[in-house]
């Protein structure tokens, strides 16, 4: 079975390994976390690793994985360069659960925009954004109050991704909480005329495929990726222009003077020398110093300028209208920019300034601290991993998989609502005859979600047999005695406030073997073989 299961991966990673990009792009997914996504959320994942990993990702490109709720966050940003590449996506996409008590679509567009422009702007992006459109951000959040206002904040963030002429895409859930697995036009997009999904799709001049059309969202990138490569190469064919000049499309918080960056690709066949001449807006003088830099033939490069914004700008949000006037090759070229920016007030430090010194000190004594941190953390992994190697040797095949000892098995304790992410912590070998102890403090297996005294039960191994028993039973008032059999089963229990919360042992799955499941009851699925168990049931079951 195991060497079943290597054979699926090895096959599926072969599927992803796909010829070198003829021009590498970013490709950057935003998915929706909150709890509302929980029921299509296993079907999600195998959609990415099944169909759309193979079909949209190339060698070459760089696979963005962001995250919202509440707050945005990204997940991973990784380079496709080798199998340890896509190894390293699939783990982090099986690892992410839906458990947002909140929705914050205004700050997860903004966070978009934003990462995407920080990103160099001289590669293609393709942006998918996964969320069921409710918008239900937190009390503290700025983006509360009416439709009206919820809807103008979000649109003006879309505005700044318009401007880049991105290929985006959206995928939305269906509003009702249904099952994954219904019917396709039961679980079809629900538009309605306060769909936020809606609103932002025509503002991105993009389309909103509903659930049971994500099959089509590949074919949608591909071909949205092509028009945007096509829309390139008709640019560069414009006769008589040496270069092709885009501005940021927005600057983020900035004081002054700041720094933007504009992206330059040369369009001839030689190296040109570039330099920048001045940045005016209404008459006003906005070069900070000077700036330039050498492209080469056909290639794109970025091209950092100082602005010094006029001393009279109040704080807040603007768009100034300038005009960016550039020599190369003796020639003199003016292009008309646009610089979007939010002014916080205040002045940046200028670079050698009395204060550059300290302040360069400052940050060095903050990154040394950093990476003790760092160092720390990987001993304390490193010490919290080493009592697992007397049980767990490398596999003979080579092919770098463990193997479980031969007397022993790790078996996992898992807590309703506890988070389970905190490496091998409840997660124990037991061999026969071996007994551990359940509770807080400094029981073997921790329970920390709620405080209960240590040692309130026991798990002991008899044979192939587990056995729960209850050592302090007023906190087991549903049971009436030890529990033969436990493993894969709920054992209730109730802290002395009265919370309650539910004890499951389960034979420890690592996250290789649950991704060898998931594909393969994909490859399963298309040949036809129609029974796979829960990922919480028993694998000798299997």
């Amino acid at each position: 079975m195991m060497k079943k299961k290597v054979l699926t991966t090895a096959l599926v990673l072969l599927c992803l390994l796909l010829p070198q990009a003829a021009d590498a792009k970013d490709v950057i997914v935003m998915v929706d976390v909150s709890a509302s996504m929980e029921p299509y959320f296993d079907d999600l994942r195998e959609y990415f690793l099944g169909d759309m990993l193979p079909n949209v990702v190339r060698f070459g490109d760089t696979f963005h994985f962001l995250s919202f709720s509440a707050h945005p966050e990204r997940e991973i940003a990784q380079p496709m360069e080798d199998r340890g590449s896509i190894e390293r996506i699939v783990i982090r996409i099986q690892r992410m659960d839906p458990i947002g008590l909140y929705t914050d679509l205004v700050a997860a567009i903004g966070f978009l925009a934003d990462y995407a422009l920080g990103l160099p702007q001289d590669t293609d992006k393709v942006i998918l954004l996964l969320s069921d459109g409710i918008h239900d951000p937190p009390p503290d959040s700025p983006h509360t109050g009416s439709r009206q206002r919820v809807l103008e904040e979000l649109l003006s963030r879309a505005r700044i991704l318009r401007r880049s002429g991105w290929s985006v895409h959206i995928l939305q859930m269906p509003l009702d909480g249904g099952e994954a697995d219904r019917q396709p036009e039961e679980a079809d997009r629900q538009p309605t005329d306060e769909s936020l999904l809606d609103e932002l799709a025509r503002e991105l001049d993009a389309d909103v495929l509903g659930y049971s059309d994500r099959d089509r969202l590949s074919d949608q990138i591909e071909n949205g990726s092509q028009e945007q490569g096509r829309a390139h190469a008709e640019g560069t064919q414009e006769e008589g222009r040496l270069l092709e000049i885009r501005a940021p499309a927005y600057l983020g918080r900035v004081a002054s003077p700041f720094k933007a960056s504009f992206s330059v690709r040369n369009l001839t066949d030689q190296a040109l020398d570039v330099s920048v001449e001045s940045l005016s807006a209404e008459g006003e003088e906005l070069l900070y110093g000077s700036a330039a830099t050498r492209v080469d033939a056909g290639a794109g490069a970025r091209l950092p300028v100082m602005v010094r914004l006029p001393g009279d700008i109040s704080e807040g949000r603007h768009e100034i209208d300038a005009v960016l006037r550039l020599e190369a090759e003796g020639r003199r070229i003016s292009e008309p920019v646009t610089l979007s920016f939010l002014f916080s007030g205040g002045a940046a430090l200028p670079v050698g300034s009395a204060l550059t010194i300290p302040l360069y000190l400052l940050l060095a004594v903050v990154a040394a601290a950093l990476l003790f941190l760092l160092v720390l953390s990987a001993v304390r992994s490193r010490l919290l991993t080493s009592k697992l190697d007397r049980y767990l040797r490398p596999s003979r095949s080579g092919s770098g998989f463990l193997k479980r000892r031969r007397s022993g098995e790790l078996i996992e304790m898992r807590v309703s609502q506890q988070n389970p992410h905190i490496g091998f912590r409840n997660i124990h070998p037991m061999d026969p005859g071996r007994t551990l102890t359940v509770g807080g403090g400094r029981s073997s297996f921790l329970i920390f979600l709620v405080p209960f005294p240590s040692h309130i039960a026991e798990i002991s191994r008899r044979g192939d047999s587990y056995t729960f028993t209850p050592v302090k039973p007023a906190f087991f008032p549903e049971l009436s005695g030890p529990v033969e059999g436990c493993l894969y089963r709920d054992l209730p229990a109730r802290s002395g406030r009265g919370y309650p919360v539910t004890i499951r042992f389960i034979r420890y799955v690592s996250p290789l073997e649950e991704i060898n499941r998931i594909l393969k009851k994909q490859s399963d699925h298309h040949s036809g073989d129609p029974e796979h168990s829960d990922a919480m049931e028993d694998p000798s079951e299997r």
